[in-house]
């Protein structure tokens, strides 16, 4: 089908759609409606993108659109579908994409189930804002059941310039732990490392003083694996140091002591997973995983 056969939908007007619906635009695919939760999110996101019709309603759907994209938060897709589902006369030859990473597309059943094509299309970038963010380049698994949404994806994905790989529904869950370790918990110990910097030095600015210092960490992730970019002192043996550590965590901060003591047992696997795990590493283990205990014990009778 060419690109003006189709007619597509948003539903949803948050941070992915700010960013995903660009991109589309910019690719020359035609969008005929949006829809979001209020009017006004509807009515601003329709003024930027110049979509011409727009409401807080599903009702207000135009029969001709037969591509939908559901950028709305996981926890409503399973509603959402059904109200599609619903108000919907026709569901033959059109075909819905969700954007979640560890929903599948059963999560669509109600629409599949009245021949409907589902599939979820989830693509691996961070989206923490309205503000446009790029995709191209960007990798995004593709996982349905559905010919048509898999030929459509397909197609849509070498247009947006992303790199678009299968992935099975049960392999979801994973897949998108693995972003939220790498891009979440990322930014969360940058929080942590921010918080306990500013106790004492004020004078510094506290982005400008690890920019190189992430910049090359990145860097060394990228070019030799996570496996091969580790350093500190849970990497080099120093059981002195990660003592320091804990007793001014205990003083300091309990909850960011409890994240030090795991993300150093983490370090500690990944000197076995390297063939370099030594006596030291083995001192620095039983110690790591006495302090954990004991803080666990101690949660636990609070």
């Amino acid at each position: 089908m060419k690109k003006e056969n189709y007619r597509i939908a948003v539903i949803g007007a948050g941070k992915l759609a700010w960013s995903l619906i660009p991109a589309i635009q910019r690719s020359g695919y035609r969008i005929d409606y949006l829809s979001s939760r209020t009017i006004e999110s509807a009515a601003a996101a329709s003024k930027k993108f110049k979509i011409k019709n727009y409401s807080n309603s599903l009702r207000d759907i135009p029969d001709s659109c037969n591509i939908f994209l559901l950028c709305v938060p996981d926890d409503k897709l399973g509603s959402v579908s059904a109200s599609l589902a619903k108000t919907l006369t026709i569901l033959k030859n059109k075909i819905f994409i969700h954007f979640s990473g560890v929903l599948g597309s059963s999560v669509l059943k109600r629409l599949s189930d009245k021949g409907g094509g589902a599939a979820s299309f989830h693509i691996m970038q961070t989206f923490p804002s309205g503000k446009k963010v790029k995709i191209r380049n960007a990798y995004a698994s593709v996982e349905t059941r559905n010919r048509a949404a898999d030929k459509f994806l397909s197609v849509l994905s070498e247009d947006l310039g992303v790199k678009s790989f299968k992935l099975n529904e049960s392999h979801k869950t994973l897949y998108h732990l693995a972003g939220v370790f790498a891009s979440n918990f990322m930014v969360s110990n940058l929080f942590a490392a921010e918080k306990l910097f500013s106790k004492d030095v004020k004078k510094v600015d506290f982005n400008k003083l690890i920019k190189p210092m992430l910049l090359t960490t990145i860097e060394n992730v990228v070019n030799q694996k996570a496996v091969n970019a580790i350093s500190g002192p849970a990497e080099r043996g120093d059981l002195t140091t990660i003592k320091l550590h804990v007793d001014k965590l205990r003083e300091e901060d309990p909850f960011i002591l409890l994240s030090y003591l795991t993300q150093s047992l983490n370090i500690i696997e990944i000197k076995k997973e390297q063939g370099e795990f030594t006596s030291a590493h083995s001192e620095i283990e039983d110690y790591l995983m006495g302090r954990l205990k004991s803080y666990l014990k101690r949660s636990i009778i609070k």
